[in-house]
C-alpha cells in the first residue's frame, strides 16, 4: 500500500521493494488536493498522500486536513488504529479527498483490515481518476493476499494513468513472474522498469524475467502459438 506521503513500499520476497514508512506507502498528483497545497510523494508499494494548509483554506476543508494531519502523525509512529480513527473523523467532515481514503486505507491493511481497505482504495480512485495510487495500493492489496490475477489487473489500471509509475512496474512483473504468465506487453513492462530500476535486488528479478519471457515469446512463436 502507499501513503499518500511517502514513497512505496518496499518488497520483502515477492514484494515490490522501495523506501518504507511504517507501513506501505502512496505517491502521486493529488488531483482533487492540488489547489490546496498536496504534495507529490515518491515510489512504493503501499503509498500515502501528505497534506499542507494554505491560509485561505475554507473551514470545512480545514477541519478536516487537520484531523488528516493528526492521521499522518500517529501514521508516522505506527499507531495506525488510532491513525485511522482520525482519517475516519475526517472523512466524516469531508468525504470527497481522496488523498484521506488513501491513507485511511493503508492503515486499514495494516490493521489487516482487507475488505474496508479495498473500499477505501476503491473510492480514492473515483476521487483520483488520473492518479497511479489507489490502484497501485488495490494491486498490492491482491498480490499479499495471493490473488495475483487481480492484482494485475489492477496494477495495469494504475500503468495507464501512469506508464512510468516504478511501483506499479514492480508489482504487474513480480505478479506475472507468480502466475508464469509472459506477454508482448509484459516484455515492455520489464524493458521500460529496468531503466529506471535502481534497487540491485529488483534489477536482477527483472533482468532474470526479461530472458524468461523472452524465451517464452520466441517458443510461442517458433510453435506457432
Amino acid at each position: 500500500m502507499i501513503f499518500a506521503d511517502s514513497p512505496s513500499a518496499s518488497a520483502q520476497g515477492s514484494r515490490p521493494p522501495g523506501p518504507l514508512t511504517p507501513g506501505p506507502l502512496l505517491r502521486a498528483a493529488l488531483c482533487s488536493l492540488a489547489l490546496f497545497g498536496a504534495v507529490l510523494p515518491a515510489a512504493s508499494c503501499r503509498s500515502n498522500k501528505p497534506f499542507t494548509i494554505p491560509g485561505n483554506t475554507p473551514a470545512e476543508l480545514r477541519k478536516a486536513l487537520e484531523l488528516a494531519m493528526r492521521g499522518d502523525v500517529l501514521r508516522k509512529e505506527g499507531k495506525f488504529d488510532a491513525a485511522a480513527e482520525e482519517y475516519k473523523k475526517s472523512i466524516n467532515t469531508k468525504n470527497d479527498l481522496g488523498a484521506v481514503w488513501v491513507n485511511y486505507g493503508v492503515c486499514l491493511m495494516e490493521l489487516n483490515d482487507f475488505v474496508p481497505a479495498k473500499d477505501a482504495f476503491l473510492r480514492a480512485a473515483d476521487l483520483l481518476p488520473s492518479d497511479p495510487t489507489p490502484f497501485e495500493n488495490l494491486g498490492t492489496l491482491h498480490h499479499e493476499r495471493g490473488y495475483d490475477d487481480k492484482a494485475m489487473e489492477y496494477y495495469e489500471l494504475s500503468l495507464k494513468n501512469d506508464s512510468n509509475w516504478l511501483p506499479s512496474l514492480r508489482g504487474v512483473i513480480l505478479a506475472a513472474k507468480n502466475l508464469h504468465k509472459s506477454s508482448d506487453e509484459g516484455k515492455e513492462y520489464i524493458d521500460t522498469a529496468i531503466m529506471m530500476e535502481k534497487d540491485p535486488k529488483m534489477l536482477r528479478m527483472m533482468q532474470t524475467e526479461r530472458f524468461r519471457v523472452e524465451a517464452a515469446l520466441k517458443e510461442r512463436k517458433e510453435s506457432g502459438g
